[in-house]
């Protein structure tokens, strides 16, 4: 047996290594069966035969002649030794469609990483994994609670072979299956990834279509929703439903996946022929460009029958799925307003389903399956991935929903599943899981245990930050202070907001990274990228170092400029890192300074330092807030029964003319949101106001949210344009108490916590407790969110010139929210 610390010092090395392109020769295919019981629970006699690919890195096969994709993996087990381990293992779960080897390859090169072997396997129902019966057309031996089963046996079966660590994951549909297996078997995997994962399953779901409508936009789709239209069905599965449902499938393929990107113009310019021309050349690009996947799509939901070699064949493995949505999982698309591209109704589904199956769908009398209710429970951190225009995140976790242990990465531009669609994304990800595996060797410690509890949250999101020249040298003087205290040689910043903080320069880093090496008594070193050095010089603090933008020739790279400066820094013993520097480049600066990685650790130095603002941040907060009240008081001033949310959004660009007159205005630290949630959309305060939305009756929560010039400020306000109800006053009256209480203990020397809990215990007593959404306030600065935390559970004392917000709200669903917030000194 091969010990746990090999485990930490292979893949720590090797991933060094390991960060070159990687490319589909660097793997070695496998292929296996594994036979299962048809059913788990009451054994039969009847079996399935499931597929499984396994993929491992040619660096890793000790025998360097296995060079041949296809062998099957009772060859590779007769080989003498086990070099499989301590390799990690990371096991995909099969969703709804059959597997395709190359496609599969293609998306986990977007890890980067040959220092992994890399197992999938099929979802029974789909491809090749399915029963001995010719005639598939009613599925009953497919269900969660059998693939749960199957995947365990997977694990088992072949744990002796490749002892891991393995990592459970899983993607859209997978997402929520590998939660649901990391909750029934935590001992089969160390940790789990769910991308895009798919967590409230309800029988219909329009938030969709509400991002549907953001990433086409309104004209493209106003004119889809004509097509549409123009294809109301006479029958179910006619021509017409035929030809419509290959429209949604192109809808779904441009609304969710980065990769069709490129024809989105094409598709644009199309949409405005008529419906019979449009629909014809529709199919003329689906056989073009994705072998008739969209007919196929529409095809199989249409399928009265269907045999087995038609699902081996993986063109209709969506006439499974629409058997699983059914029966166990929902998630029919509806539109998200009285005119969408979604018209089918609950209806209109019941009676497809009958056709096709013999009965109404089952999943409407019986309880959903919910991954949502798991993760609470979850033993092993859980790793989420979303994008922030993937139209499935309304299902997604949130980054507010709690995970026990793990990490959300919100990729802000990205859509459906990023980390397999985009390499740099990809990396971020596997280096924090990796991470996690490496550190440290006792997987019980707990170090380990608390691995993600101070990085638990990645945004590609940029902060805004912007201040004069003459404030800087004090902030530079309070750092060094505090490196000496914590008795450090040296101290690295990275982090973008970090940099602006100690430089007041704006920049976008892209992929061209920024250091300040800062020591305690000695000017600080910039290190940026040669086109930015004469911009970094206008800071005035310190010393200027260049380095030749990726790929950089050899020797001029960021990596080699590093060394050198570290390397002048005589007898350095102990080095402290932002905590946001990436696992990558902290390896990195940990193999340049020469130290041992015990003596290089992650200090949160600028964020304590960042929690007390000055004067001259004190001044730029106030002309922040100035901006936000105006925002608010344009929004009341042009608010009437009837209006559109999207005059209210447009009122922050005339407040960015505003600031544009001053003179002084930076577009890289400047942003603004004017907005107002109509009830009863008003209850969902971090949803986006559908814009196609009219403010009417009910509560309307009305909020000024912006960065001017590097500095944050907001103002909220519910407001009623009707007489309001007993009901809307009696919230109103509530929450506005407990602001009041709130503001009555905000003093230096108290405790965070109990600024919250004044207002929050008021809120229960009152009988709201069912209706809490969120804490009471966060710090303001640079950031609109920053410490202090007003919360349960934070350690921040209250102290003089700090900047937070005050905000208890109530939210009654299907009703209306009201809540008012300000940025208090």
């Amino acid at each position: 047996m091969v010990s746990k610390s090999t485990i930490t010092s292979k893949t720590s090395k090797t991933s060094k290594t390991s960060r070159s392109p990687v490319k589909e020769s660097d793997f070695v295919l496998f292929q296996d069966t594994i036979i299962q019981p048809l059913d788990h629970f009451a054994d039969n006699g009847e079996s399935l035969e499931q597929r499984i690919f396994v993929f491992i890195p040619k660096n890793i096969l000790s025998n360097q002649r296995i060079q041949t994709n296809g062998l099957s993996l009772s060859s590779l087990f007769t080989e003498e030794g086990s070099f499989f381990a301590p390799i990690p293992v990371f096991f995909v779960l099969g969703n709804e469609s059959a597997v395709d080897p190359t496609l599969f390859l293609q998306r986990i090169m977007n890890y980067g990483s040959t220092d992994v072997i890399f197992i999938t396997t099929e979802h029974r129902g789909y491809g090749s994994s399915i029963s001995t019966n010719p005639d598939q057309s009613l599925p009953r031996y497919v269900s969660i609670k059998q693939v749960m089963q199957d995947y365990h046996q997977v694990v088992s079966r072949y744990k002796s072979n490749f002892t891991g660590p393995w990592i459970g994951a899983g993607y859209s549909y997978g997402g929520g299956l590998v939660i649901n297996f990391g909750h029934d078997f935590p001992e089969d995997v160390e940790i789990i990834l769910s991308s895009s994962g798919v967590v409230d399953w309800s029988f219909l779901m329009d938030t969709y279509d509400k991002q549907v409508r953001l990433n086409l936009g309104p004209s493209l789709y106003g004119q889809l929703v004509e097509h549409v239209s123009n294809l109301m069905p006479e029958t179910p599965f006619d021509q017409n439903w035929i030809d419509r449902e290959m429209i949604l499938a192109f809808i779904t393929g441009f609304s969710q996946m980065d990769t069709f990107n490129s024809l989105l113009p094409l598709f644009r310019l199309l949409s405005k022929l008529p419906t019979s021309q449009f629909v014809k050349i529709l199919k003329w690009m689906d056989r073009k460009f994705a072998e008739d996947g969209a007919l196929h799509y529409a095809l199989s939901n249409a399928k009265r029958q269907i045999s087995s070699e038609e699902v081996k064949s993986g063109k209709f493995s969506w006439r499974v799925w629409r058997f699983q949505q059914f029966y166990e999982t929902g998630v029919f698309w509806q539109s998200a307003g009285h005119k969408g591209v979604y018209q089918r109704t609950v209806e209109d589904l019941s009676e497809e389903c009958k056709i096709l199956f013999g009965e109404t769908p089952p999943l409407l009398d019986k309880p959903r399956w919910n991954p949502l209710s798991m993760v609470s429970n979850l033993k092993i951190p859980l790793i989420f991935v979303c994008g922030g225009k993937d139209p499935w995140k309304g299902v997604c976790l949130s980054p507010q929903d709690k995970i026990p242990s793990g990490k959300y990465f919100y990729f802000a531009q990205s859509k459906h599943c990023p980390d397999i669609t985009n390499p740099n994304l990809g990396k971020i990800v596997m280096d924090d899981i990796l991470g996690y595996l490496n550190y440290p060797n006792d997987p019980k410690s707990s170090a380990k245990a608390s691995f993600f509890n101070q990085n638990s949250f990645y945004s590609t999101e940029e902060s805004k930050y912007m201040l004069p020249i003459t404030e800087f040298s004090d902030r530079l003087h309070r750092l060094q202070a505090k490196i000496k205290e914590e008795g450090l040689d040296a101290f690295i910043v990275s982090d973008s907001g970090s940099i602006y903080y100690y430089t007041g320069a704006s920049y976008k880093a892209q992929e061209r990274p920024f250091f300040i090496i800062v020591r305690s008594e000695s000017p600080p070193t910039f290190l940026v990228p040669k086109l930015e050095e004469s911009h970094m010089e206008k800071a005035n603090i310190g010393l200027v170092e260049s380095y030749w933008e990726y790929p950089a020739p050899k020797g001029k790279g960021w990596p080699e400029r590093m060394e050198d400066v570290l390397k002048g820094m005589n007898s350095m013993k102990k080095l402290g890192l932002e905590p946001s520097i990436s696992l990558e480049n902290r390896n990195k600066i940990i193999a340049l300074s020469s130290l041992q990685a015990s003596s290089v650790e992650p200090y949160e130095i600028v964020e304590k330092l960042r929690l007390v603002k000055s004067e001259a941040e004190i001044a730029m907060i106030r002309e922040a807030s100035r901006y936000a009240d105006m925002g608010m008081t344009m929004m009341l001033k042009n608010a009437y029964y009837g209006v559109s949310v999207l005059e209210m959004f447009s009122i922050a660009k005339k407040i960015q003319l505003e600031v544009i007159k001053t003179g002084f205005f930076d577009p890289l630290q400047t942003e603004f949101l004017t907005a107002t949630w109509p009830a009863p959309f008003s209850a969902k305060p971090h949803g986006v106001p559908p814009v196609d939305g009219k403010l009417k009756d009910g509560p309307l929560a009305a909020m000024s949210y912006l960065r001017v010039n590097g500095y944050a400020a907001e103002c909220e306000r519910t407001f009623c344009l009707a007489p309001p109800t007993e009901k809307h006053q009696k919230m109103f009256t509530v929450m506005q108490e407990a602001r009041n209480r709130a503001f009555a203990m905000i003093r230096p020397g108290i405790k965070a916590s109990d600024v919250d809990k004044a207002a929050m215990d008021y809120l229960k007593e009152a009988g709201y407790g069912d209706f809490l959404l969120h804490r009471t306030g966060h710090g303001i600065g640079q950031g609109n969110h920053e410490g202090p935390w007003v919360a349960e559970g934070s350690d921040h004392i209250l102290e003089e010139n700090m900047v937070i917000s005050v905000e208890p709200g109530i939210y009654v669903a299907e009703f209306g929210g009201v809540r008012h917030a300000d940025t208090v000194l």
